[in-house]
Parts: C-alpha cells; sequence; structure tokens
C-alpha cells in the first residue's frame, strides 16, 4: 500500500516598507490568495527597498483553501 504524502506549500512574502520626510514607514496592504485545492503555510516579513528582510515576521499562519487575508 502507497501512502501519500500531504502537500506542502510554504510561502515568503516581503512587505517592503518606504520612509517618508519624517522616517515614519507608509501604510502597505497586500492580499494573499490560497489555490483552490490547497492550504498554504504563510510568512510575511517587512523588508526595505533593496530587498532586505527584515528579523521579525509581521504575520505567519495558514490561509484555507480558497481563502484570503490581507496582511497590513
Amino acid at each position: 500500500m502507497r501512502h501519500l504524502q500531504p502537500k506542502i506549500l510554504i510561502i515568503v512574502v516581503l512587505i517592503f516598507l518606504s520612509l517618508g520626510s519624517q522616517a515614519a514607514a507608509k501604510e502597505f496592504t497586500c492580499w494573499l490568495s490560497a489555490p483552490v485545492q490547497d492550504d498554504i503555510w504563510v510568512i510575511v516579513y517587512p523588508a526595505n527597498a533593496d530587498g532586505d528582510r527584515g528579523e521579525e515576521p509581521i504575520w505567519k499562519g495558514k490561509i484555507p483553501a480558497r481563502q484570503k487575508i490581507q496582511i497590513k
């Protein structure tokens, strides 16, 4: 008997922050959508304009199949 392994998809998202004239980050949002057939695990990190990732995640968790979430 063959055992099927669950499909695991992990997505790491970088949210770029832009510094204003007073060194305050502007607010950005993004929508993350899971595929129709699979749940996905997501880790969202802040990043600067050069693509350098921050150390602490902004959000991490699972998005169920066919669902979407908004990250601010």
